[in-house]
């Protein structure tokens, strides 16, 4: 049944048709949504259409045209707003209201006035019960430890035309049994109590969902009824954790069997259960729940010996599910049994130790541990406090000030007492280890040394003082006294006594080494080391008069003194002259290196020690040196190269500067190519390598001064040319014409004073002049070249240009192109001029080097600018240019 509501903006629809955009309003019912089929093909859908209803109610009929909306945003994904199609299920309540679901037509003549408005009464629609077994009424079997939304036992699949239940109803429940129930909205929650060797524990649990609607015409409510099966979930109990430490069992405390139904051990579990087996053997089938922990511990010592730790042992307890909606149920009762610490023990005696035995002291080393109970320190597991002593000792590692290391040197006298205690977490660090902890406590007594002094480096001594008391020269801190009572011993370790005579020292300095120790009537031993140097005399050894040729060579001074010198001294002399000038050199020797040797003068030079330590006064000694002066000869050259093209050398002009020139050079090789005055002539010498020696006498003490010349006399054999005719065209250069060597020079004459450019355009019936030249730029003499340029139409010289141009910008002729074939037309004919006629003999085109390319455009006066047609033009080219005749052709254009 559909009913209609005309508003008083209809009526004024239907009078004034068409005269103005008004809103026209009717509603319409859908109260049995699931039977609409909205595309017709025998599956209900809920889908209906708000044009067709629109017109059903008003008996009008409105264009197909403008665009759908829902009036509250959050139905507007819900209608097509094209087709005005309208999924009603997707609508999840129920109308509580007319206007609840309110729809408008917008169009384009009316703008943001709707032009109709659809209101879409809904009936209440409760849904569809489940049944998941065709023989009962049953909706969902669930299991008592979860809760259940009872939407989920409505029926919904809206392929098969089943809709979703409206969501504005009311859920009630209808049983007996409301102890085990809570219902909250549409969540229900259930408890099934437990009934002992009852074999299912299940109750069902009835509810109604009512759903109102009491707008316009459809029913004012619909319900639908559930019913709930909902199976208890089987329970094993709650388990617990039992910590056992092993001096209980061994105290006989866990000797009797105890029953692990006991609620010391497991808590209200379902009786139906069963026992697994256990690793133990203790029980014996599904129903055995009895087990002796004294049994278990023996047979753990048996299997793992008495240094086990810890160990955990677990019996399981299961319970079977009743429906195939719960699940099994397990406990696992756990019994945790701890290896005990045994006893241990220090020395019943403080351990002496004297004050200066040793820096550190590990108290670890004074515990006694029961064999094969051995308890180390450990980080975390044990510990070392302090119980007394005459100060606090500071332990040797302050990150871990625990372990027992202290530092004893240098504490009070007296006794310290320290306790060890250990955890039982040693054994087993478990979660919670009940066995006890144990300590014991050690001692150790810090015995007084006599006091000796420190350790001492003493002043040097000079070798004049005579004897020394040895232990006046140790130091003493902190206001201390030196007893008297110590012994002396040297570095061999033999006694000496306390008043030390020195003897007499061999070298510079000579160091000794002694060590006092003192006893103490308990036999601690101190002792003290003393280390001094006496230093010897300084001795600058006996002087000497030298004489020495300038080119001696590199000397010592010191190699000239006499007797046994101390090599701690430096020289001095003339001009300035020092030995320790050089780092490098030890200042004692007073070398003399060529080099210095050049200017060092004649005259006294003095060796001068300085006081030695201990022995403040300096000495000297002297060494008279006479120097015979050398004439320079110059260093030996021998990398000098010289081109036969020179002629000759003058080998005094080679020598370098400061050379002495009043020598004489000697032809050593016998080439007889040396004159007196030093010039060798290349005329009459081959290519090679020669060698020249240059002397200067000197007087009767030195030698003669000499130098070796060594030069290499390079010849090189003339170029050949090739070919030297060309064509105009080719442009032709220097660098075309082809020499028989790679390196080489042009030279515009023969005597080789203007150097061409491989660029050099050439020029006809001209000689030009080339040499040749070798790595070290001699040159070959030079060569002259003369070359031919032929002219337009002399033998082979010609030019043919291009017999078409089709510019159509494929890059192929699209020009005429002077420049075809590589010529260098434009440059060698820089004057050109090119005419171009048609067939009838006008001329469309004439350039020179500087007008663009010929591209089928004329350029002339009269046809300027024009676009020529397709056909066969004329060219005449004018060289312009010597005797070089025009040339003439013909050319086809396509267009």
């Amino acid at each position: 049944m559909h009913k209609i509501t005309f508003s008083l903006l209809t009526f004024c629809f239907i009078v004034f048709a068409q005269a103005q955009c008004v809103t026209n309003t009717v509603t319409t019912e859908v109260c049995d949504m699931t039977i609409i089929d909205g595309n017709n093909d025998t599956v209900n859908d809920g889908i209906i259409n708000l044009f067709e209803r629109y017109e059903a109610e008003s008996g009008t009929t409105i264009p197909r045209e403008g665009t759908w909306r829902a009036m509250n945003p959050l139905f507007r994904g819900f209608v097509n707003p094209t087709t005005g199609e309208l999924r009603t299920w997707a609508l999840r309540n129920s109308s509580e209201s007319i206007d609840d679901y309110t729809f408008v037509l917008e169009t384009p003549a009316c703008g943001t006035v709707p032009f109709a408005e659809v209101n879409v009464v809904l009936g209440p629609f409760s849904g569809v019960a489940r049944i998941t077994n065709p023989n009962n009424t049953i909706s969902v079997e669930i299991c008592d430890t979860m809760p259940l939304d009872l939407f989920t036992a409505l029926f919904i699949d809206e392929s098969t035309g089943i809709p979703p239940a409206h969501l504005n109803g009311t859920w009630e429940y209808l049983g007996s049994s409301p102890n085990f129930m809570e219902l909250t909205g549409s969540l229900a929650r259930f408890e099934i109590p437990y009934v002992p060797d009852f074999d299912v524990d299940q109750e069902t649990f009835a509810f109604r969902y009512t759903v109102p609607g009491d707008v316009g015409s459809c029913a004012s409510e619909t319900f639908t009824d559930v019913n709930i099966s909902v199976v208890r979930q089987v329970s094993a109990g709650t388990p617990q954790e039992i910590d056992i430490c092993e001096s209980d069992i061994r105290a006989g405390v866990w000797d009797a069997d105890i029953d692990l139904r006991d609620d010391r051990f497991l808590r209200e579990e379902d009786v139906e259960g069963n026992w697994t087996p256990d690793p133990t053997g203790q029980i014996s089938d599904a129903s055995d729940s009895m087990i002796n922990i004294r049994t278990i511990y023996d047979n753990l010592i048996a299997n793992q010996g008495e240094r086990f730790g810890c160990e955990t042992f677990e019996f399981t307890y299961e319970v079977l599910k009743r429906s195939a909606v719960c699940t099994d149920a397990q406990s696992t009762i756990t019994f945790n049994i701890y290896e005990e610490l045994r006893p241990f023990n220090g020395p019943n005696d403080p351990l002496p130790l004297c004050l200066n035995e040793s820096s550190v002291f590990d108290f670890n080393t004074l515990v006694e541990f029961t064999p094969g109970f051995e308890y180390p320190y450990q980080l975390t597991v044990s510990r070392w406090e302090e119980v007394s002593g005459p100060q606090p000792l500071t332990p040797e590692d302050p990150d871990d000030p625990n372990n027992g290391r202290c530092i004893i040197r240098d504490v009070r006298p007296g006794i310290y007492t320290y306790r060890y205690t250990v955890f039982p977490e040693y054994n087993c660090t478990g979660p919670n280890n009940v066995c006890a902890s144990l300590n014991t406590t050690v001692s150790i007594e810090i015995l007084p040394v006599d006091y000796a002094g420190e350790d001492t480096v003493a002043p040097s001594i000079c070798e004049n003082t005579g004897t020394v008391e040895l232990r006046s020269l140790l130091s003493a801190s902190g206001g201390q006294t030196i007893v008297t009572t110590g012994v002396w011993t040297n570095a061999s370790g033999d006694a000496v006594d306390n008043t030390f005579t020195i003897p007499e020292i061999t070298e510079l300095n000579q160091t000794f080494t002694f060590t006092y120790t003192t006893t103490t009537d308990r036999g601690c031993t101190e002792s003290a080391m003393l280390e001094f140097t006496v230093d010897r005399e300084p001795n600058p050894g006996t002087g000497m008069a030298v004489e020495l040729c300038r080119d001696s060579g590199d000397f010592n001074l010191f190699d000239f003194l006499q007797g046994d010198p101390d090599s701690t001294g430096i020289w001095i002399g003339p001009s300035g002259y020092r030995s320790d000038s050089d780092p490098l050199v030890p200042a004692h020797l007073g070398m003399i290196t060529t080099s210095p040797l050049v200017n060092l003068p004649s005259g006294n030079y003095e060796y001068i020690i300085a006081g030695n330590g201990a022995c403040p006064d300096e000495a000297r000694s002297q060494i008279a040196l006479t120097i015979t002066e050398i004439a320079n000869a110059g260093p030996n050259i021998d990398d000098k190269v010289f081109c036969k093209s020179d002629g000759q050398v003058n080998l005094f002009s080679q020598l370098e500067a400061g050379t002495d020139v009043n020598g004489r050079f000697t032809d050593i090789e016998d080439t007889g190519a040396l004159s007196t005055d030093g010039i060798v002539d290349f005329n009459n010498l081959p290519g090679g390598l020669y060698t020249f020696r240059y002397e200067i006498d000197n007087g009767a003490v030195c030698t003669v001064s000499e130098a070796l010349f060594t030069f290499r006399l390079t010849e090189v054999a003339p170029p050949v040319a090739g070919n030297t005719e060309f064509c105009i065209l080719e442009g032709a250069k220097l660098n075309d014409i082809e020499i028989s060597t790679t390196n080489f020079r042009w030279y515009a004459d023969i005597d080789m004073e203007k150097e061409l450019p491989l660029e050099t355009l050439l020029v006809d019936r001209t000689q030009y002049f080339v040499t040749a030249m070798n790595e070290n730029g001699c040159e070959s003499v030079p060569v002259g070249v003369e070359v031919k340029i032929l002219n337009l139409g002399e033998d082979d010289c010609g030019l043919d240009f291009q017999d078409g141009v089709s510019p159509n910008g494929d890059r192929m002729n699209d020009d005429f192109d002077i420049e075809i074939g590589g010529n260098r037309i434009t440059e060698v004919f820089p004057e050109y001029e090119l005419l171009i006629y048609n067939r009838y003999g006008t001329l469309v085109y004439e350039a020179n080097r500087n007008t663009e390319r010929f591209r089928g455009i004329a350029n002339t006066s009269i046809r300027l600018g024009e676009d020529l047609p397709s056909g066969v033009y004329f060219y005449v080219f004018n060289p312009n240019k010597d005797n070089n005749k025009p040339i003439q052709g013909n050319f086809f254009l396509t267009k």
